[in-house]
């Protein structure tokens, strides 16, 4: 059995694939020497701390998915370790996590992060290109025209999972397809942001960050060595902020997907027939098929201190239930402790 790596061919008993995810550049022109860092590579982020630590800056951070407003957010909050910094967070449109959030709620998480201290966020800015401006600075060219002046340049890339081999093995845009005990082939394995597996409550999925890292790895290592495999149950909980605004995500949350929210209002609003309100503080977003199957679930801001209102959502994925309105077979449960009612239902993407 072998296995080729670019122009390396390698000879296995068993093999495991871990190869991890590579960035996607954004297509504008950065000038040579330009003040720019990439948010991928670990001497990179080394580097850019460096500059965080001089303090008294302004930092332009492109790029408008999750790891974008986490590292914005990071960077402005931490006072001590990187003091006086401002950042200008650069959106290609009216909303931020646009990854995971429908269009509606995106630009709601757009407008909290713009109310947080030190952090701008630059709504419908497509870059151009950057470019070296005075005393070593950048200068952030818009297709608008306009120009910004910053200290620094971050770049967070999107990125896809790094498949570069010739073998056995079936590879599509999402990764290298696996079953769900992330096995490929005969003795051959995939783990991690290159593994594309099954699961039957969410489908096909590629799962990033270190937790699916550590997860798969762990289940593939084990299937390797093992005579009786174990499923990898992918029930894993993302846990975002924005501003004051906590937000877990169940499954899979793909706004191209036709969604339906319950959102909550006041106790002291319950009584106003006609209560009407731009914010969103509290509520719960169901990502839905074409046949009404639940496959995705977003609980936004809702109070869950035993996690029952996650395994709840779990439940109701993995057991492939239909949805028909917040019916006892596939509401998530909501008690006094939430502190509020039901406010209005919002359908988005007939």
């Amino acid at each position: 059995k072998m296995i080729q790596v670019e122009k390396t061919v390698v000879s296995y008993d068993k093999c495991l694939i871990a190869s991890g995810s590579r960035p996607i550049l954004p297509e504008f022109d950065i000038e040579d020497g330009a003040p720019v860092s990439v948010f991928h590579k670990l001497e990179d982020i080394e580097n850019f701390r460096n500059v965080l630590k001089e303090g008294n800056k302004t930092i332009a951070v492109i790029g408008d998915d999750s790891w974008s407003c986490t590292v914005s957010a990071i960077i402005s909050k931490r006072k001590k370790s990187f003091p006086k910094i401002k950042v200008k967070q650069f959106v290609t449109s009216n909303g931020i996590l646009p990854e995971i959030l429908p269009p509606y709620l995106s630009e709601y998480a757009a407008k909290k992060q713009n109310q947080q201290k030190n952090i701008e966020v630059v709504q419908n800015a497509t870059v151009a290109a950057v470019r070296t401006g005075e005393d070593n600075k950048a200068i952030i060219e818009l297709k608008s025209g306009e120009s910004v002046t910053v200290d620094h340049v971050l770049i967070v890339p999107q990125v896809v999972p790094n498949t570069g081999f010739v073998g056995p093995i079936e590879v599509d845009n999402s990764g290298v397809i696996a079953n769900i005990e992330l096995q490929v082939q005969n003795d051959l394995y995939a783990a991690g942001e290159a593994a594309s597996h099954y699961n039957p409550g969410y489908g096909r999925r590629t799962l990033l960050g270190e937790n699916n890292e550590i997860l798969s790895g762990r289940i593939a290592g084990a299937n390797m060595t093992s005579s009786k495999p174990v499923p990898y149950n992918t029930d894993v909980v993302e846990e975002y902020r924005v501003a004051d605004v906590k937000f877990n995500v169940i499954g899979r949350c793909d706004p191209s997907l036709r969604t339906h929210s319950v959102w909550l209002r006041p106790l002291d609003a319950w009584d106003e027939e006609d209560y009407k309100s731009d914010e969103y503080q509290r509520g719960i977003v169901y990502y839905l098929l074409p046949n009404n199957r639940i496959v995705g679930v977003v609980l936004w801001n809702m109070p869950d201190p035993k996690g029952s209102k996650e395994d709840r959502a779990i439940t109701v994925i993995q057991s492939r239930r239909t949805y028909y309105g917040d019916t006892p077979q596939t509401a998530i449960v909501i008690g006094e402790q939430d502190m509020d009612i039901p406010k209005k239902t919002k359908q988005a993407k007939e």
